[in-house]
């Protein structure tokens, strides 16, 4: 694997033009990993190419260069974690506003409460793999693709409106998009949290150094997780994805550089796994070799996997360097 890159390979792994990255040099945010004496080009490893990611993450996040300068690891962990949240949940309320038609917007204007509606819920009629449970939170929260509820009605991440109606403790759900209706039985009456109903891996494992999986990773594109094993990499048509690179050090440390705006996300990696922390879910990575080229297959567990257990899509990687 190569050792260190110029800064020209820098800006094109992180999508960060290399004017930006000489000027956060410049204020001392980083330096090179070595300076050739002779021509006087930089060089970055692997860490250095770290924590211009974490710059680039923390100045979009609105830092100043002299917060970034003084911020602490233990810090920089805690703002990364809740500036990734909120931003994504001011995404979300942005596009609900945008498609959101006036009907549906005073529907949602305020909450009228349910209480049959609250509690787990569990799939009898319908084949949906995603909604083998479902939960109605108290006060009208949401969770995963809903993003809140008043009696009768279910607004979604997409900003689309789902029904229900309720009957001797029976629920019939009907989702735009699905033709069929949803049935479902009431398990409790209980009043769960989000975090109570997210899925939790366990994530506490020792790292374990894997060669072929250090290393620069790009993005080439989405496919069923059913169909992973018999998928030949080497053979699939190059496509834009959420996630555009990945990034596996030396020491066991992960950073998924995806789009839409959004920062890096830093989490760690071991033989065989990525393991994420924060959101508790442990996933799977092949490496495999085919044509004199190295590709990754990791599984995808998104909130779909976080609240149903399913994991729907595998992304396929091509090593880099």
């Amino acid at each position: 694997m190569k050792e260190y890159f110029k800064i020209g390979e820098v800006s094109k792994i992180l999508n960060l033009p290399v004017k930006t990255i000489r000027f956060y040099e410049a204020k001392g945010l980083f330096k090179p990993s070595k300076v050739d004496e002779e021509s006087g080009y930089r060089y970055f490893d692997e860490k250095a190419i770290e924590k211009i990611a974490q710059v680039q993450f923390l100045r979009k996040a609105g830092f100043s260069i002299n917060d970034i300068k003084n911020i602490s690891k233990e810090e920089l962990a805690k703002q990364e974690i809740e500036l990734n949240e909120q931003f994504q949940k001011l995404r979300t309320k942005m596009h609900i506003l945008k498609t959101l038609d006036k009907k549906d917007e005073k529907s949602f204007a305020y909450f009228i409460s349910d209480a049959e509606a609250v509690g787990k819920w569990q799939l009898i009629s319908g084949d949906n793999p995603f909604f083998k449970f479902i939960y109605f939170l108290p006060e009208g929260k949401g969770y995963w693709i809903f993003e809140r509820w008043t009696k009768g009605k279910i607004l979604l991440h997409s900003g689309k409106v789902a029904t229900y109606s309720i009957e001797n403790d029976t629920l019939k759900l009907n989702m735009p998009d699905m033709p069929q209706e949803l049935v479902f039985k009431k398990v409790d009456d209980k009043q769960y949290s989000e975090d109570e109903i997210a899925l939790k891996e366990n994530v506490d494992f020792p790292f374990v150094k894997d060669d072929s999986a250090v290393g620069f990773w790009k993005a080439i594109a989405v496919i069923d997780k059913n169909k992973a094993d018999q998928i030949d990499p080497s053979k699939l048509e190059e496509k834009e994805g959420f996630i555009k690179k990945l990034i596996l050090s030396p020491d066991g440390e992960a950073i998924w550089v995806r789009g839409n705006g959004l920062a890096p996300y830093s989490c760690k990696w071991t033989k065989g796994m990525i393991l994420d922390q924060n959101r508790h879910t442990a996933s799977e990575i092949k490496v495999k070799n085919i044509h004199g080229k190295t590709y990754m297959i990791v599984d995808w567990k998104s909130g779909d996997y976080i609240y149903s257990g399913v994991v729907k899509a595998c992304y396929v990687f091509e090593k880099i360097s």
